[in-house]
């Protein structure tokens, strides 16, 4: 699946890195959109916008609002709940509180679920977001200390100009202070 499809689409699933990061791509289209507006406008009559930038700020806006759709409802699949739960964001006040903390902040369901394989896993064809949507770094600091590139020599070797040298102790500052070896204050 393209980039566009995964943008597009409303199967699958997506973390919260990649639904972060629709909400960015969503505020930069936005912002590019009122500035195709404000250039649209003659300076001295700012009420009078053609009506072929209009149509270009209302075109651009509904593929605005399909591709965070299409993000949302992806995310709500990664927790494991309906697309229908979109609708919980139009309970006042708590609904958009809920679905930022649901959404943004909390992880998915690990492992498969009824909507596929998790972001990342490398047999969904959804992620596209560069780290699986959750980067977890204590997954990558794990999987290098279980390679070799971990492995550290219980003695040095023969002739390693390093394995010689006395470890560095630090020194307090020189009195009076100062800046540097000199003390130049």
């Amino acid at each position: 699946m393209s980039f566009l499809d995964t943008l597009f689409s409303f199967r699958g699933r997506v973390g919260r890195g990649g639904w972060w990061l629709t909400g960015l791509i969503q505020t930069v289209l936005i912002a590019v959109l009122i500035g195709v507006l404000m250039v649209a406008a003659p300076a001295e009559d700012r009420d009078a916008i053609p009506g072929a930038a209009v149509a270009i700020f209302c075109l651009g806006g509904l593929v605005v609002a399909w591709i965070g759709l299409a993000a949302t409802v992806k995310r709500w699949h990664d927790r494991d709940k309906s697309a229908l739960w979109i609708l919980i964001g139009m309970i006042p006040v708590i609904g958009p509180i809920w679905s930022m903390i649901e959404l943004g902040l909390l992880p998915g369901t690990a492992g498969d679920n009824r909507f596929g394989p998790p972001p990342g896993s490398g047999t969904s064809a959804d992620d596209w977001s560069g780290t699986g949507g959750d980067f977890d770094p204590d997954a990558v600091v794990s999987a290098w200390k279980a390679s070799s590139a971990a492995a550290v020599p219980a003695a040095p070797r023969a002739g390693d100009p390093w394995a010689a040298r006395p470890p560095v102790i630090a020194r307090a500052a020189p009195a009076g202070g100062g800046f540097g070896r000199r003390g130049v204050k």
